[in-house]
């Protein structure tokens, strides 16, 4: 996306009203406009300056340095989640079993009273 900006220099914010040659411009302005528009009322129009080069090797060297703590702390959230889910499993099967004996205690009960 290229960087807009006054005659003056200083720099005009996609989604902000300005204001030049004493006429305001909508916050939309600048995404509407045509490059030729722009430049027909004073715009300076700059590319993107271009991203540095990447060392893939410094980029590995960092993610792998940065990433071991949070590695260590996303799988023991992991695993502590897993073990509560268990948990809950195992509570709702058991409470299921006892409602389900219940059930069968009062269906013969049923039938013994008949």
């Amino acid at each position: 996306m290229a960087i807009y900006k006054r005659p003056d220099g200083t720099q005009l914010r996609i989604g902000k009203p300005f204001t030049l040659g004493g006429v305001q411009y909508p916050p939309n302005w600048l995404e509407l406009s045509s490059d030729d528009e722009k430049i027909e009322i004073g715009i300076v129009i700059e590319p993107d300056p271009e991203p540095e080069p990447v060392d893939p090797i410094k980029q590995i060297d960092h993610f792998l340095s940065h990433s071991d703590e949070g590695l260590v702390r996303y799988a023991a959230r992991a695993i502590e989640e897993l073990l509560e889910e268990r948990h809950a499993a195992g509570k709702f099967v058991h409470q299921r079993v006892i409602d389900l004996i219940a059930e069968r205690k009062a269906k013969r009960a049923e039938r013994a009273a008949i």
